[in-house]
């Protein structure tokens, strides 16, 4: 579960950061950097957020496919 959290988050901060120039690549961020780490945890937030509404989903699907 972790694994695909990270790879969603990396996922969503590199999207993101095609629009802002002058970012670090996700293995690049500075765990020093507040900065990095505040963008880093955003997209950690957002993709567990989005792994959570997938497993909703797919539960509510296989509930009501088993009816």
């Amino acid at each position: 579960m972790e694994q695909e959290i990270e790879a969603k988050a990396r996922e969503i901060y590199e999207a993101s950061r095609k629009r802002v120039s002058g970012r670090p690549a996700w293995e690049r961020l500075n765990p020093s950097d507040p900065y990095d780490m505040g963008m880093r945890e955003t997209a950690l937030s957002q993709a567990r957020e989005a792994y959570r509404k997938e497993c909703v989903a797919s539960t509510a699907k296989a509930i009501g496919g088993a009816s």
